[in-house]
């Protein structure tokens, strides 16, 4: 989630130039940037409403909590249980840990069971719109080089794809973008031991592996985007092999 407490002068013109960082990526199909930014955000800057899937996504537990007490009734508490229980007053705690109140006054109202749906609705319509300055910064950086109003023509998912690529990295799509040097045979036991640790790998050190060797941290994503691009795996002659890092050129993939 965007820090909302990122309010300074010098804090929205970072949030400024990312806009034109991502900018840059949509303008250039080899270029991606690797954001991991919550899919509110993401809305955010395509005009798209957020729900409470979206509130999961940066604060689980809060969202559960706000479920169990709309739907307090399921665990058969009433009434007059509720007062017992609930001790909460109209205020959220943000991402930044500060305590802000979700109407005027929200301070000295108690949430009470009759009031209780009113309370959930407004700590959401709070949390979902945390961030909106720096949003609104990283729009006006989007704005410099790229028209923003036609962000709403794409879903927020979509917009998230053109600007990052996608994070999973698919080793059989590598594997058919690569080519081996004159002196590999694809039989040889070192290449099927490298396919096989791609394959056991996490998507994070997949993404290193293509740091590696690529400088970049995500695959093309469609065949246009891969053009005439490919990894290309030599063997390393030596003696003793064992002894030897592996070695990579990322100019040449």
């Amino acid at each position: 989630i965007m820090q909302p407490s990122a309010l300074s002068t010098e804090h929205l013109q970072w949030y400024e130039f990312l806009g034109v960082l991502m900018a840059m990526s949509l303008l250039q199909k080899e270029t991606t940037i690797s954001l991991s930014l919550c899919s509110v955000v993401w809305k955010q800057l395509v005009q798209q409403a957020a729900d409470t899937s979206d509130l999961a996504g940066f604060d689980e537990m809060v969202n559960n909590s706000l479920f169990k007490i709309e739907h307090i009734e399921d665990e058969g508490v009433d009434e007059e249980l509720f007062s017992d229980l609930i001790f909460e007053s109209f205020t959220t705690v943000l991402s930044n840990n500060v305590e802000v109140e979700v109407c005027e006054g929200g301070a000295s109202m108690d949430v009470t069971w009759h009031n209780r749906a009113q309370y959930c609705e407004a700590v959401r319509k709070m949390r979902l719109q945390e961030g909106r300055a720096q949003t609104h910064a990283v729009l006006r950086g989007l704005n410099s080089m790229l028209p923003v109003r036609l962000l709403a023509l794409f879903t927020h998912a979509e917009f998230e794809l053109m600007t990052c690529g996608t994070p999973e990295i698919n080793i059989d799509n590598l594997r058919r973008h690569t080519r081996y040097g004159v002196s590999v045979d694809t039989n040889d036991h070192h290449i099927g031991l490298l396919w096989q640790v791609l394959a056991d790998f996490s998507t994070e050190q997949r993404s290193q592996f293509l740091t590696f060797i690529w400088g970049r941290n995500r695959l093309p994503q469609t065949e246009e985007d891969w053009g005439d691009q490919c990894m290309k795996i030599h063997t390393l002659e030596n003696a003793k092999p064992d002894t030897h890092f592996p070695v990579s050129h990322t100019c040449f993939f």
